[in-house]
């Protein structure tokens, strides 16, 4: 173009530019400028306007997300509660079939624990009145020896000299006159007493005192032999025999 306006002369050119519509060349130009911005415009627009579209949808899916989210961790959560309450109630369900089984278990043995009681009862109280009847016989026995004792006493107090006293401590003092021909109103006394759990005599005091070995000698003898009788006439005599 520019080489082919080199060669045209100037004539040429003046003919040139004034067969050109300038002005119709410029309102074309800037009616398609126009058209353009109001495309360029439009498309703005609705690039906006998707935009503010796509934000929200992206807003709606992230909170319908969350939601899901937080339906999905409840569900989680309920089923680990779920789980622990079904381990504890298996828990429960296995510790009352063990004791189902014990309390099976203890009826099953029930009737020989009846019978192992009876008989343990039966026995408590065969026991009990062997026992109650030793009592018994030995308080006879105990009340034999004072019917005895008293007896004897009473036998031997005008022969002898004897009387006989008793003491809070349940002994039986027998107490001789006539033995010291010096003295016949001097008092020689001897304790006596039935022991509460053997029944043994034993001879607890003597006034006056005399050895120890005539002393053990004479009670084995009353307790082996029973003669209270001879018991006082020995006593007599060892007293006798420290005048």
């Amino acid at each position: 173009m520019a080489s082919t306006m080199g060669v045209l002369s100037s004539l040429e050119k003046d003919n040139l530019l004034s067969s050109l519509d300038l002005p119709g060349l410029s309102a074309d130009l800037s009616s398609s400028r126009s058209v353009l911005d109001e495309k360029v415009t439009a498309s703005i627009s609705q690039l906006g306007s998707f935009s503010l579209e796509a934000i929200a949808s992206l807003e709606n899916v992230a909170s319908e997300r969350s939601v899901v989210e937080a339906r999905i961790a409840a569900s989680t959560k309920m089923g680990r509660v779920a789980a622990l309450k079904r381990d504890e109630m298996a828990q429960v369900a296995a510790s009352l079939e063990r004791e189902k089984e014990e309390l099976e278990g203890q009826l099953a043995h029930l009737p020989t624990a009846v019978e192992t009681l009876h008989m343990a009862k039966q026995a408590e109280r065969a026991e009990v009145e062997q026992e109650n009847a030793n009592v018994v016989d030995e308080e006879h026995k105990n009340e034999r020896k004072l019917n005895a004792l008293e007896q004897a006493v009473a036998c031997y107090s005008a022969r002898l000299g004897l009387k006989f006293e008793h003491t809070d401590a349940e002994e039986l003092v027998l107490v001789f006159t006539l033995v010291d021909e010096t003295n016949p109103k001097r008092e020689f006394r001897a304790k006596v007493k039935v022991h509460p759990t053997t029944g043994q005599y034993e001879l607890t005091g003597c006034e006056p005192d005399f050895d120890d070995d005539a002393k053990r000698r004479m009670v084995n003898e009353l307790n082996t032999t029973e003669d209270f009788g001879a018991f006082v006439r020995s006593v007599r005599r060892i007293f006798k025999a420290t005048v």
